[in-house]
């Protein structure tokens, strides 16, 4: 009796992983905290003590794409990346990287393109945009450090 318990709360992480993963796909979540929350309230399962990791809804998602993207997911990616590469080269003084899921080929059609940039002054980004032309809005991200802690960073959406 204890291992068909077992068996059905892998199974049910497992669903919430799939269905977190069409809800990503189809811009109905914008987070993989918000899509695991919200699949595992469509399923029912409200009291879910343990949702899955990230890693289960990644994984769902590159089979979701793989099985229904197509050539359609292949172009958007490789149309992400090199949008990706113009915004590199256009902000390289602030030694940016790509991360999320245009790095990982996992964009969906609601993905944005995420750098992280580096720099000791927040003010020094947004005169690099005055000088591009380049128009912006300014906001925070809570990011995961170190494990558990978290910290809020500016923002930039362009």
């Amino acid at each position: 009796m204890r291992e068909n318990r077992r068996h059905a709360g892998k199974a049910s992480q497992a669903e919430i992983a799939h269905v977190a993963a069409r809800m990503l796909v189809e811009g109905t979540a914008e987070s993989f905290a918000e899509a695991k929350r919200k699949a595992a309230e469509s399923l029912g399962l409200m009291h879910a003590r343990k949702l899955p990791e990230n890693m289960a809804v990644q994984e769902a998602l590159i089979e979701y794409q793989a099985l229904f993207g197509g050539e359609t997911h292949r172009a958007r990616i490789v149309s992400l990346r090199h949008a990706a590469l113009e915004a590199l080269h256009a902000l390289a003084v602030f030694e940016p990287r790509l991360v999320g899921p245009v790095l990982y080929g996992t964009a969906c059609e609601y993905s944005p393109v995420t750098l992280h940039l580096y720099t000791d002054e927040v003010e020094a980004v947004i005169r690099h945009f005055h000088d591009l032309g380049m128009a912006y809005g300014l906001g925070e991200t809570r990011l995961n450090i170190h494990g558990k802690q978290t910290a809020t960073f500016p923002s930039f959406e362009i």
